[in-house]
């Protein structure tokens, strides 16, 4: 084995101390710092170890349980706690440093670190060649863990094996790694904050002045810039404050449980527009099949009509054309038997000519033929005005409604048919709460608001044993139990017995029979809504709420059905 030698010495004062056994690992802790030089800039890397002292402080043997040194070390400089020889050993993942001390052994500081307890009698001398040839033995097969780490580890697997290389362990208690155990804790000490000190006199802020309302030292409470300053001390100081940031930080902690009790809702929302969406989608698609259906019926049945009468049309024709055709060929004999007779010999002529003249004279000439009326086809029945007709027709399948419920609005107890024309009670839905929609009352508004011209609607109410129909102002009260006095013109019925709603107050109905149907019209630039039975046509009630501002249509129900049915509109 190759290894790299380097000697170096400083000194330090030499502290004495009491005789008695000393925790040697705790006293030579060594800071070394490894200076690397790349190619753009230099750095240096620090680590600290610690010295085994042999009991006669003659020779001293570290073991570093860190990584190796760099190929690109350059030097070492070692920092001892007094005057000694330094050797620097390096094979494989070891590194290895001996230290040769005086002959006049000093003494040592009491040890920074509690650990006198790991070590009650000194260590024994161990030279080099003995540590080099351990090195060489046991280099390849130590490795460090956590103890309840590799206990679980064994626990797991059952086996005495190191996790890393897979040798098997001797014992089920392997030694305790000092050297790392004790490079941890000086990490940690390195690591720990200092105790402030006085900016002015550099002692320790043992007051608060509650005046400056600043941490202070005894000299400064004594100067004269705090002269008659009331002070505490830091650790009760320190308790006030505290409560003071906490009291401060409430506000700011119950808002950040509202901003995240908000974001949820949020969430919960861009949920429900998402299923909005998909809802819609599918709805129109259903619909637009159905329209798509329709009009590929209609085409097939007017194709087929076309194509009938071009069938009867090309079979007229075809019938003259084959009378014709036979008219042609009876003519065609007549006159190619006639024409040989003329070619022939006179003598033959002669003895043929009274058969040949009574054959032509038998063809009997009629009128030429001519095109009936009508033989063309009828293209502007079947093309003209084609669109029209066929969206009349689409008219006789197709429901239109002047009311369209708007499912923003609907109480989470209501459930909206597809078409957004009925309404139902049904479990309660758990739906965002924006302003639009009703709270605590089972409402819902109509889409459309109506601010001019006359509009008029059917509701059938059925047999449903609660209901309200009507008309409300734009700023109608939403939340919490609804107020008439907001804005509210309706007819209602429930536990028996018909009711007027109105700003006013309510007052009780009387109609003539149980009503099945009630129609709304409403004329707005007379201020006038009015409600009839609308089968019979029996006047129920009649307000006059103005004009001032725009009118939603407006359902409640308990446990009914309801559609909407156009009865004029304006």
């Amino acid at each position: 084995s190759i290894f790299q030698k380097q000697n170096t010495s400083t000194s330090v004062e030499t502290i004495e101390n009491e005789g008695g056994p000393l925790c040697l690992t705790d006293l030579c802790i060594l800071t070394v710092k490894k200076y690397f030089k790349t190619k753009r800039d230099a750095f240096s890397e620090i680590k600290t170890v610690f010295v085994f002292e042999s009991d006669k402080s003659e020779v001293c043997i570290v073991n570093e349980a860190l990584p190796p040194c760099d190929a690109a070390l350059r030097w070492s400089h070692v920092t001892l706690a007094r005057k000694a020889e330094v050797t620097f050993l390096q094979r494989g993942n070891v590194e290895t440093f001996a230290f040769r001390f005086p002959q006049t052994p000093g003494r040592w500081d009491s040890p920074p670190l509690a650990c006198r307890r790991e070590f009650s009698s000194p260590i024994k001398p161990i030279r080099i060649q003995e540590e080099q040839r351990r090195i060489r033995e046991e280099s390849d097969f130590l490795h460090s863990f956590c103890r309840a780490c590799l206990k679980r580890w064994w626990k797991k697997k059952q086996v005495l094996k190191c996790p890393v290389c897979n040798n098997a362990c001797g014992s089920k208690r392997p030694p305790c790694n000092l050297a790392l155990k004790n490079a941890c804790e000086a990490f940690l000490l390195e690591r720990a904050e200092p105790e402030p000190l006085c900016g002015l006199h550099a002692e320790s802020l043992k007051l608060f002045c509650l005046d400056h309302q600043e941490p202070v030292c005894l000299i400064c409470r004594d100067s004269d810039a705090h002269r008659n300053h009331s002070f505490r001390p830091v650790s009760e100081a320190t308790l006030d404050l505290r409560k003071e940031l906490r009291r401060s930080l409430e506000p700011l902690q119950d808002r950040l449980k509202l901003l995240q009790q908000v974001k949820g809702h949020f969430g919960h929302t861009t949920e429900h527009v998402l299923l909005q969406t998909r809802q819609a989608e599918t709805q129109m698609k259903k619909q637009f099949q159905e329209l798509h259906r329709f009009l590929q019926e209609e085409e097939d049945a007017r194709i087929d009509a076309l194509r009938e009468e071009e069938r009867q049309k090309v079979w007229v024709l075809s019938h003259e054309t084959e009378a014709l055709r036979r008219e042609m060929a009876a003519l065609s004999d007549v006159i190619q038997a006639a024409e040989e007779q003329l070619r022939a010999a006179d003598a033959s002529f002669i003895r043929n000519h009274k058969a040949a003249v009574e054959r032509v004279q038998r063809c009997r000439l009629q009128d030429v033929p001519r095109l009936l009326s009508g033989v063309l086809m009828d293209v502007a029945k079947h093309v003209g005005n084609l669109s029209f007709r066929v969206w009349t027709k689409m008219k006789e399948v197709v429901s239109y409604s002047p009311v369209v419920l708007d499912p923003n609005t609907a109480e989470a107890g209501l459930l909206l048919s597809e078409d957004l024309t009925s309404v139902r009670h049904g479990p309660r839905q758990e739906l965002p709460e924006n302003p639009e929609r009703f709270e605590c009352h089972d409402m819902v508004l109509g889409s459309e608001g109506f601010c001019s011209g006359a509009h008029s609607w059917s509701v059938e109410v059925g047999d449903s044993r609660a209901w309200l129909v009507g008309v409300a102002a734009e700023g109608f009260r939403r939340k919490g139990a609804p107020d008439p006095s907001s804005g509210l013109w309706a007819v209602a019925f429930s536990n028996g017995e018909y009711v007027s709603i109105s700003p006013t107050g309510p007052s009780p109905l009387h109609p003539e029979r149980k009503l099945k149907s009630v129609s709304v019209h409403l004329d707005w630039g007379r201020g006038r809504l009015t409600f009839t039975d609308a089968e019979t046509q029996a006047h129920i009630q009649e307000f006059t709420p103005g004009h001032s501002e725009l009118v939603l249509v407006t359902e409640h129900f308990n446990k009914c059905h309801l559609t909407s049915q156009q009865h004029r509109n304006h």
